[in-house]
C-alpha cells in the first residue's frame, strides 16, 4: 500500500506560565521552549521536510511555535485558525476533514490534551502523550482528508 497523505500534529514549545485570569491566550514561548522548536527545527531540515498546509491555533505560543517550524520546513501555506486554540480532538479532526485533497503534507500546531488524543485516536496507539516541542507524524494510505477518523492512520514516527 502506497502512503497518500501524510499528517503531522505538533504540541507548541513550552510556554510562560500564565499571570492572570484570561491571559492563556497570549502566553509565549519560553527560552527552553524555543530551544526545543530549534532543535526540532534542525531535524526537520536534515530530513527535507516540507509542507503543503499548516493550521495553527491562535494562541500566541502556537504562532511562535509555527513561526520556528516553518523556517526550519518550507512551508507553502500558514492558516491561523481561533476553532484549533485548546480544540477537542473532534474540533481538530473536522479541521483536518475539511483539508483539500491536493495537500499531501499536512501540519497541525495545537495544544494538549486535544492534539494527543487526537494522534492516539487516528493512530490506534492506546495513549500518545505529547510533551511541549513534540511532533509526531502518522502516514495515512487513504487519498482524501475527509475520509480520515478512527485508526485510519499509523504512528509512523514521533519526532522530539
Amino acid at each position: 500500500m502506497e502512503i497518500n497523505k501524510v499528517l503531522f500534529l505538533l504540541r507548541h514549545g513550552e510556554a510562560a506560565p500564565a499571570s492572570g485570569y484570561g491571559l492563556d491566550h497570549s502566553r509565549s514561548l519560553t527560552l527552553e521552549g524555543k530551544k526545543q522548536l530549534e532543535r526540532l527545527s534542525h531535524t526537520l531540515q536534515i530530513n527535507d521536510v516540507e509542507f503543503d498546509l499548516a493550521l495553527c491555533s491562535s494562541s500566541t505560543r502556537t504562532l511562535q511555535t509555527a513561526e520556528i517550524i516553518t523556517k526550519a520546513a518550507p512551508t507553502k501555506k500558514l492558516v491561523q485558525l481561533n476553532e484549533l486554540y485548546e480544540a477537542d480532538p473532534s474540533v481538530m479532526l473536522e479541521l483536518i476533514n475539511r483539508t483539500p485533497s491536493d495537500v499531501r503534507y499536512l501540519l497541525v500546531v495545537a495544544h494538549n490534551p486535544g492534539i494527543s488524543a487526537l494522534a492516539a485516536y487516528l493512530s490506534s496507539e492506546s495513549f500518545i502523550n505529547l510533551k511541549p516541542g513534540m511532533m509526531v507524524k502518522i502516514a495515512i494510505y487513504l487519498d482524501k482528508w475527509d475520509a480520515i477518523g478512527k485508526n485510519t492512520g499509523y504512528l509512523a514516527e514521533v519526532i522530539l
